[in-house]
């Protein structure tokens, strides 16, 4: 194709011209002999730019509906999968092996995720991955991440967004929106790849974002099983509780209220009961959650909403809209693992959220009650599944210990000392023996709380502490640990300096506004600086660990399967014949993950359910904590 016009025929190409780029050669091929002919051209390609056009609402169980190529900038075919061609995608991207499996050129995609998990369920393994614009562009601190957005704005193209491309009433203007969206990946690719060589991320792209790609393809295809029985007993449950709570309000009040109403419950509380408030809106005073909890005491109904929000909230965040999310073809849930999120670097999950299930309080727990470790329909096998969660302990004072070098964080983690017990001693002026419960919860909350640059106002909030007290506990916690302000203050130095700050293994968090005329904003900024390196690290931790932890299963040829990763946890479904082995590996994986001047230490736990784990008793020198 190169040098040439598409072949024109019925069996052949229809050129597209785009009015946006100049001297562009698009078109379509209908058969496999124009397809044959087309990547004669190419034999020895470096990279080829890809586009899929699937036939769904979710990847998985999705068709392929099309795919358009681009080997070199203003040259792109599209190929129809089904309509117009008559091609099958099986047929099809067994005429594509050479283009897109391993021996092929290096693949260049947007997203590149989604490419991935449509061609593993043709048995097609997209490799290798050598560029992906979306991550590219997240890493740069691009304004946008979608390719609309960035072609429109780094290469003046406009074309018709993904999600109308289905229904795009003309083969010329599909065709043409096909190639022009494989066209600009190429394109973006070449601006996107030096500005990371100059900015030194090129190796992070490389060699932790690419390779976690077809891993969370992995994880999202696997899914996991959700027993819809124990979700509509728990929300037959949580329907009685709610209106036992309303008929309470109502009591309460003197008349009937809708708790969920924010206008209706600023008059109840502000005008009705004179209660004063401490956060005003453009509206009125707030109702949230953080003004309900500081008039907690002043009226019994307070205590009665916020039970009440919190009920409604998991009731239809989780109880009720997780079995309408169950896939009908696979009967499991797949959430959605997204790398391009969260500035710190950690996965997102959406579509559904798995990673905001609580687990701290009983119904929590009983919705991670209906998560089951059932075999999938595509393995037969007999042998019972079960659950296996490992979980970093305390990782991210571990991190902080390790990038400040703070001596007595250093010390405690090396005896395998209780910090946060350790913590309250110096903060309270009372003798390890003498902490209590309620004192190692406020040392916990200070400890963590540095790391997120807490104020005193805020730990009194979260604690209850009297606002003094809490406001002396950050200013003697800083004296405590002066090893950990100097690195702040050395960090926010650095970063006002070069405009960014990173994490040891090079992932940059951009932050123009430390120099933004709004206090505010700088403000913000400064907090950023202080917390991004140590949730920075501990997301690149994470995910080397998922990266070994997904390959030594394959070499081992187990069937253990990786199915979420939810904060400093990582989730396992497997057979139960296998769980002495994964367990050893995976702790062994995740303990090795980084090399820090603290252990790494991994509590394990496995059980046929996620609400339902009980502690694995394995050697505390391969990461459990016994």
């Amino acid at each position: 194709m190169a040098g040439r016009e598409i072949a024109k025929g019925a069996d052949g190409a229809r050129p597209a011209t785009s009015p946006t780029l100049a001297e562009v050669r698009y078109g379509q091929l209908l058969s496999l002999d124009a397809v044959r002919e087309a990547l004669e051209g190419y034999r020895g390609a470096g990279q080829v730019a890809l586009e899929t056009l699937v036939a769904g609402r979710d990847a998985v169980g999705a068709g392929l509906a099309g795919l358009s190529l681009c080997f070199e900038p203003g040259v792109a075919f599209y190929i129809p999968v089904g309509h117009e061609s008559g091609m099958d995608a099986q047929t099809l991207l067994r005429q594509l092996t050479s283009v897109l499996g391993r021996g092929g050129p290096a693949k260049v995609a947007h997203d590149s995720k989604l490419a991935v998990m449509v061609m593993r369920q043709y048995g097609v393994e997209l490799e290798p991955l050598g560029f992906d614009t979306a991550l590219a562009a997240f890493l740069l601190n691009e304004s946008a991440t979608e390719l609309e957005e960035l072609a429109a704005a780094r290469l003046g193209i406009k074309f018709t967004s993904y999600g109308r491309l289905l229904g795009a009433g003309e083969p010329e203007e599909l065709t043409r929106s096909m190639c022009e969206r494989a066209d600009a990946i190429l394109r973006l690719c070449a601006e996107f790849q030096p500005a990371l060589e100059a900015r030194g991320q090129m190796g992070y792209l490389r060699e932790m974002e690419l390779p976690l790609v077809p891993v969370l393809a992995d994880m999202e295809l696997a899914g996991i099983r959700v027993d819809t029985a124990v979700l509509a007993e728990l929300s037959r449950e949580l329907s009685e509780r709610l209106r036992a709570l309303e008929a309470d309000m109502e009591q309460l009040a003197g008349y009937r209220l809708n708790p969920r109403s924010p206008q209706q419950l600023g008059k109840l509380l502000y005008e009705d009961l004179g209660l004063e408030g401490t956060r005003k809106t453009a509206t009125g005073y707030s109702t949230d959650v953080h003004a309900l909890e500081a008039l907690a005491g002043q009226h019994p109904i307070i205590e009665r909403i916020l039970e009440h929000r919190q009920l409604a909230r998991l009731k239809d965040t989780y109880v009720d809209t997780l079995p309408q999310l169950v896939n009908p073809q696979t009967g499991r849930l797949h959430t959605h693992l997204s790398q391009t999120t969260a500035t710190s670097g950690r996965l997102v999950s959406s579509d559904p959220n798995l990673q905001n299930i609580p687990i701290r309080t009983p119904l929590g727990r009983q919705v991670r009650r209906a998560f089951v470790a059932e075999a999938p329909r595509s393995d037969p096998s007999p042998d019972p599944r079960v659950f296996l969660s490992a979980d970093y302990s305390q990782i991210e004072l571990r991190v902080l210990a390790h990038v400040t070098g703070e001596p007595r964080l250093l010390d405690a983690f090396a005896r395998d000392e209780d910090v946060h017990t350790l913590t309250a001693a110096q903060l309270y002026g009372v003798t390890l023996d003498r902490v209590t419960p309620d004192m190692r919860r406020t040392g916990k909350a200070v400890n963590y709380g540095v790391i997120y640059g807490m104020t005193g106002y805020r730990l009194a909030r979260d604690t209850g502490l009297d606002r003094k007290k809490a406001t002396e506990f950050v200013r003697r916690h800083a004296e405590l640990f002066p090893a950990i302000q100097a690195y702040f203050e050395e960090t926010l130095q650095s970063a006002e300096e070069k405009g960014y700050v990173e994490t040891p293994l090079g992932r940059r968090r951009y932050l123009p506004d430390l120099r933004s005329p709004s206090r505010q904003k700088r403000e913000a900024a400064r907090r950023a600086v202080e917390n991004m390196p140590n949730q920075g690290t501990t997301a690149d931790i994470i995910k080397q660990a998922m990266l070994k932890v997904h390959a030594r299963l394959r070499e081992r040829s187990l069937r253990a399967r990786m199915l979420l990763q939810v904060h400093d946890e990582l989730l396992l479904e497997l057979p139960e014949s296998e769980l002495s082995e994964v367990a050893e590996l995976v702790l062994a994986e995740m303990s090795g993950a980084a090399k820090l001047s603290v252990p790494l230490k991994v509590e394990a736990k496995c059980g046929p359910n996620w609400g339902e784990m009980h502690r694995l008793s394995l050697d505390a020198s391969k990461g459990t904590s016994g």
